[in-house]
């Protein structure tokens, strides 16, 4: 091992951008490999090695030194690589680890310079003493309090309704959760341009500030095998302000990253077929998950990026979700398909704990969804309800009378998000559909005492009425997220013929 010469400027990342094509027959000390009396084909990522062991020999004769050789045909093959950890030389040997673009793991490549191919082929790699890294490279060492949110001043809601047509200029959609209001007044909203995406932050005064989307090249200095930019996002409008998902691809497949405050945590992502967001739990990001019929609890803790998941009760037909938050501690409430709710003492601490304390027959008819410390929202046939734990209840939409067939029904379970916390206040999405008239689509914004702020809906004439906006919309048109703040003001992002629009209404005035 003292023989071998480290060459300098390794480990080396490289601008990759596909995995390597193509098929070689092996070749050991420079004749084919034969078995059963087939030649042995390589492809993929072997394939590739064999390829640029071949362009190294055949570059030797000209080259003015190992090092200038095996910089230029790594160049040449850049495409390809993600990173080459270590290159060493010992006489015409030549020894590397490298990663290559869709291949799992690194790869080592042991040669002679002077031919032929495969003269190692089958002979035993030469040892390498392991290359020191800090211990889960992905995962750093962050301080034991999140760091400070920078002082903005708090933005009052627009006086007069905004509209932002489009918000930026080629600003195309995304879906999902792409916009949210954060604490300090201002809307977030993740927008997809032809060349790349951008976090848009939107101040109440209509100006719109736009922050690229974290490049492959920022990943890699946490995680050298990233192979994509953030892509993917989803925002979130919780008690402890705004809480940022994207996603990206390295070796392991896709990976989620969970910002909060300008510090991330990235972890493998997982699979589901249902969400619930439960919002912030003591620095703990809480998600109910459904996937192929298990439920489960994910929690990241914003401040160290631990993670974990509690598996929720065997059997449990999970429709919805919500954490009821006391004194007395914290509740998970779980609905069990549609005539039980099961409870849950949280306790969030250095983990999860999660301990059986309830279930109840809430007696509803229609599809429900829990609402923290506030009972449940019901909708059944054209209404929207508000039914508080007492079980006494309040009307928070009836469908207009425009809407004239005779079949209108809840589309889905209602989506409920909470965007006041001191003072509660809660988002919900409507949904009513009908096989012989046009679907209702909009969203509400309504307090504890069942008090409606602000409403936001696609009328019968597929107008956008909010506030003093009346916006019709042409084919293909259509809301693509809502976000809306304690007082009542609502904003609504939709996907136009003029690109990605926004339209930010004050409070409904009372």
């Amino acid at each position: 091992m003292t023989d071998w010469t480290d060459l300098p400027d390794y480990p080396r990342t490289f601008a990759s951008q596909c995995a390597p094509w193509g098929s070689r027959v092996r070749l050991v000390n420079g004749v084919q490999d034969v078995k059963g009396g087939k030649p042995v084909i390589l492809s993929g990522g072997k394939a590739f090695l064999q390829r640029l062991e071949a362009d190294l020999i055949a570059g030797r004769p000209g080259a003015a030194d190992v090092a200038t050789l095996v910089s230029s045909v790594l160049e040449a093959h850049a495409r390809h690589i993600d990173i080459v950890e270590w290159c060493r030389v010992k006489g015409d040997e030549l020894d590397l680890s490298l990663r290559v673009y869709g291949t799992r793991g690194g790869q080592r490549l042991h040669l002679s310079l002077l031919g032929p191919i495969g003269r190692y082929a089958d002979q035993p790699l030469p040892e390498h003493a392991p290359v020191k890294k800090p211990r889960a490279g992905a995962r750093r060492v962050v301080p034991a309090t999140a760091p400070a949110p920078a002082p903005v001043a708090a933005a009052a809601p627009p006086a007069t309704a905004l509209v932002l047509r489009p918000v930026v200029p080629h600003a195309r959609p995304s879906y999902g959760d792409p916009l949210a209001r954060d604490l300090d007044g201002r809307m977030h909203l993740f927008v997809r341009l032809p060349d790349h995406d951008v976090w848009a932050c939107i101040d109440p005064s209509g100006k719109v500030t736009v922050t690229p989307m974290t490049t492959r090249e920022a990943l890699r200095a946490t995680d050298v095998g990233a192979r994509t930019g953030a892509v993917n996002a989803s925002l979130y409008t919780t008690a402890a302000g705004l809480v940022r998902i994207d996603h990206y691809e390295n070796a392991s497949g896709e990976q989620e990253r969970v910002g909060h405050r300008d510090l991330w945590h990235a972890a493998r992502r997982g699979l589901w077929n249902s969400e619930w967001t439960l919002g912030v739990c003591d620095d703990w990001f809480l998600r109910a998950i459904v996937h192929d019929g298990k439920a489960t609890l994910i929690g990241v803790q914003l401040t160290t990026g631990k993670k974990t998941r509690v598996r929720l009760p065997e059997g449990l037909d999970l429709r919805g979700a919500a954490v009821d938050r006391s004194g007395a501690g914290d509740v998970l409430r779980l609905l069990h398909g549609t005539t039980e709710e099961h409870h849950m003492h949280l306790r969030a601490g250095k983990t999860l704990e999660l301990e059986p304390a309830a279930t109840l027959a809430h007696g509803l008819e229609g599809l429900v969804q829990p609402v923290a410390n506030s009972g449940w929202v019901v909708a059944a046939d054209r209404r929207l309800r508000l039914v508080r734990p007492d079980r006494t209840a309040v009307d928070l939409f009836t469908l207009p009378a425009a809407f004239t067939a005779a079949d209108y029904r809840p589309g889905n379970y209602p989506t409920v998000t909470q965007v006041g916390f001191e003072t509660p206040a809660w988002l919900v999405e409507l949904n009513f559909m009908s096989e012989s008239g046009p679907w209702c689509r909009g969203a509400l914004v309504f307090t504890a005492d069942g008090a409606v702020r602000n409403l936001a809906l696609v009328d019968a004439a597929g107008v956008l009425q909010l506030g003093a906006t009346s916006l019709p919309l042409g084919p293909n048109e259509h809301p693509c997220g809502y976000a809306a703040g304690p007082t009542g003001d609502l904003a609504v992002a939709l996907s136009l013929q003029d690109g990605l629009s926004l339209v930010w209404s004050p409070p409904r005035a009372s």
